[in-house]
């Protein structure tokens, strides 16, 4: 008798949990979906088991996710600056628009240089994300990180965090 498709997908799931467990070693899962519309599907622990430790951090969708979400960027980074926590895997619904602004603070952060970060965001149009991305979003991220003092976008980065509240 055939496979009902049902059951490929979730042996397919389980053997990704399995993956992200027992060879990434996730320890933390960032999860950044909305909870006050159940956007998260009121989950309260992670689906990779209980060896992971579930964050909620909600940030706002729907237009300059940097400027939206400058509130919560506390509470991220405070996630993703403690060591204990790593590997931490972060995600939002579809990971462009919210996982992509942190995506874009940390490799910022790093260093990584202008045309990258263009690039990674950019690469977000091969996946199934419904209307493409354009550069313009991460031109809105740079307006506000180059207000910050520095003579690199790793200081510029740096200091627009610390000035949302980002501990050092």
């Amino acid at each position: 008798m055939a496979e009902h498709p049902i059951q490929g997908i979730m042996s397919t799931a389980l053997q990704n949990i399995k993956e992200m467990v027992d060879v990434l070693k996730i320890k933390t899962e960032l999860d950044v979906r909305k909870t006050s519309d159940n956007e998260n599907g009121g989950i309260t622990s992670s689906p990779l088991g209980d060896s992971v430790n579930y964050v909620s951090v909600p940030m706002k969708s729907g237009g300059n996710y940097l400027m939206l979400n400058q509130s919560v960027l506390k509470d991220v980074f405070a996630v993703i600056g403690n060591e204990e926590n790593y590997p931490i895997v972060i995600h939002c619904s579809i990971g462009t628009d919210r996982t992509g602004v942190i995506c874009f603070l940390i490799n910022g952060l790093l260093g990584v240089e202008k045309i990258n970060l263009y690039q990674d965001y950019l690469f977000s149009n091969f996946g199934n994300i419904g209307k493409g991305r354009t550069p313009s979003v991460i031109n809105d991220y740079f307006l506000l990180v180059n207000s910050a003092t520095g003579d690199t976008l790793a200081e510029r980065t740096f200091n627009y965090l610390v000035s949302l509240g980002v501990s050092e």
